[in-house]
């Protein structure tokens, strides 16, 4: 690469970088002074002082700290819970405090994240130099570049380097397919989008399209208000129903519904196998996260969750004194019937649920495999959302 083409480059990038730091209009954060056990007893985070209270030099820290927190909350591959950060509707909030330890943190998370989606950026100039005569590429003058020029000019050849695709196997496409979309976390659907890979041919976009839905859990936003209609969805989210057509929809295997109450939760569905002890329930903590492999959410299993209450209930008779339950039995009406249990509640919830999940078997079952219809979907989202609990 030419070297004045290069140090063009570098100047536009330094110039980009201080117009960042010298100040564009930033989200608010609110540093949060909640009670954390320490171990021994809870305490009060560290105070962090008002920005107009500092001097110059901690401004520039300050500064400094918090765009490096807000680069790392707009990755979705960065785990929020890492960060400690939820957002409310119009500010951020963090446990974080703005001190030189969180702040060598941040950069580690965006040098890892770096690595991961470009992993030259940890390779060595004698690494470039060795891949470049590996991989036959005439480079002129290669002793003498510098590690920049060998890395730009490696990048070079792989974006000009040809793979003729479509002459491999098959299954070994499918499994290729399988691996690029694949989505660790709920794919939301009012926010969803063709994956680039399904448009570089009309061959890749037919092969892929049934694989992205297949393998993919598409998660679908209900909310009682919608009961009184026949559509228990979001209007974005049936629009998208209806956008992708019956024969996508009948490739979707896995499906989430994220139930609008007080407490938002969402319920998960293998409609591969559909046995409600089997079905998850996820419910997100403060912290709200997008990565799907943190520990931002409570996951457990409709069946799990039943034997925790039952023996919750257990527990709780085991410690009531027997004078207790005496009394209990003694001032209490024969004719009223005593109010079921939170286990016996959700027992008699998923068994309604069973039978709803039975129907939605029966009415899209096509020979071995159940493929959904817009109408089966339907019926079990109404099912879900009758239920007392759910």
């Amino acid at each position: 690469m030419n070297i004045h083409r290069l140090s063009k480059l570098i100047a536009q990038f330094a110039m980009s970088r201080a117009e960042l730091l010298d100040g564009i209009s930033r989200p608010e954060i609110m540093y949060t002074n909640d009670l954390r056990d320490r171990g021994d007893g809870s305490q009060r985070l560290p105070p962090v002082l008002d920005y107009e209270e500092l001097s110059e030099k901690s401004r520039k820290r300050r500064d400094k700290f918090e765009i490096l927190f807000l680069a790392c909350l707009a990755r979705e591959s960065i785990c929020r819970a890492k960060l400690k950060a939820f957002s409310p509707i119009d500010l951020v909030q963090t446990e974080l405090r703005p001190n030189a330890h969180n702040t060598r943190m941040l950069a580690r998370l965006l040098r890892e994240d770096d690595l991961a989606k470009k992993p030259y950026l940890g390779w060595s100039h004698e690494d470039f130099k060795a891949a470049l005569i590996q991989r036959h590429v005439i480079v002129p003058n290669l002793q003498s570049l510098s590690r920049l020029e060998t890395r730009l000019a490696l990048e070079n050849a792989d974006a000009n380097r040809r793979f003729r695709f479509m002459d491999l196997p098959k299954e070994i496409r499918t499994m290729i397919y399988e691996r690029a979309l694949l989505h660790h976390a709920d794919i939301v659907v009012k926010d969803c989008s063709a994956p680039a890979l399904l448009a570089v041919s009309k061959q890749i976009r037919k092969e892929a399209t049934k694989v992205f839905f297949r393998i993919n859990r598409f998660q679908l936003r209900v909310a009682k208000k919608t009961l009184t209609t026949l559509e228990p969805f979001q209007m974005a989210d049936s629009l998208w129903l209806h956008k992708i057509g019956s024969k996508n929809v009948a490739s979707i295997r896995r499906i989430s519904f994220f139930i609008i109450c007080y407490r938002p939760f969402a319920l998960e569905f293998d409609l591969t196998r559909l046995i409600v002890a089997r079905c998850v329930r996820a419910m997100n903590k403060d912290f709200v996260c997008h990565c799907g492999s943190c520990s931002c959410q409570t996951r457990t299993t409709l069946g799990d969750e039943l034997a925790s209450y039952e023996q919750d209930k257990e527990d709780e008779d085991d410690n009531v004194p027997s004078w207790v339950k005496m009394l209990v039995s003694e001032t209490s009406s024969p004719s009223d019937p005593p109010s079921p249990s939170r286990a016996e509640r959700l027992e008699l919830e998923m068994c309604a649920l069973q039978e709803e999940m039975d129907r939605f078997s029966l009415l899209c079952k096509s020979g071995k495999e159940v493929c959904p219809t817009l109408q089966g979907l339907q019926q079990l989202a109404c099912a879900v959302l009758q239920g007392v609990l759910f």
